[in-house]
């Protein structure tokens, strides 16, 4: 049924592109990785830890490694960022966060990628460093995004 005043052609335009929406939405699925617990790091800041990774503290950081029996298991680093990290060298934003995503080479198990993600508003400015490889053409990163989000100032 069209509205008065709007043509067949209209509705058909507004019909495909609520169907594109919905399956964009399909694509990037924004469901959280399970948390099963949380690290506090040297500065007081609380990372949360995903199911399936086990964690490594670092004397300014904290390392989690993708547990299990995998090839080229994923790993994220909490630490005092860089001066290359993404804030420093004006990278893209995302949510709020500077960032950048590199591919950084190519081998059997397909390409390597490394994101960065800039934590504002933490003293000392923190990122998140995360690498997976995968044969996909988009690496996703969705279970660092969440950890990103969900790191927490030391309590006071």
């Amino acid at each position: 049924m069209t509205r008065p005043g709007q043509s067949g052609a209209a509705l058909a335009l507004r019909l495909v592109t609520g169907l594109c929406l919905l399956a964009l939405a399909a694509c990037y699925p924004s469901d959280d990785p399970d948390f099963v617990g949380s690290e506090a790091l040297p500065s007081g800041h609380v990372v949360p830890v995903p199911e399936g990774f086990v964690t490594t503290a670092t004397a300014e950081g904290l390392i989690l490694t993708e547990a299990g029996d995998t090839r080229a298991p994923r790993t994220l680093e909490v630490a005092p960022a860089g001066p290359t990290d993404p804030a420093a060298a004006g990278g893209a934003r995302r949510d709020g966060f500077a960032y950048r995503q590199v591919a950084l080479g190519s081998g059997s198990g397909g390409t390597e990628w490394e994101l960065v993600i800039d934590l504002p508003g933490t003293s000392p400015r923190l990122a998140v460093t995360a690498r997976l490889q995968t044969e996909a053409r988009r690496p996703d990163f969705d279970w660092a995004w969440a950890v990103a989000r969900k790191v927490a100032a030391p309590p006071d």
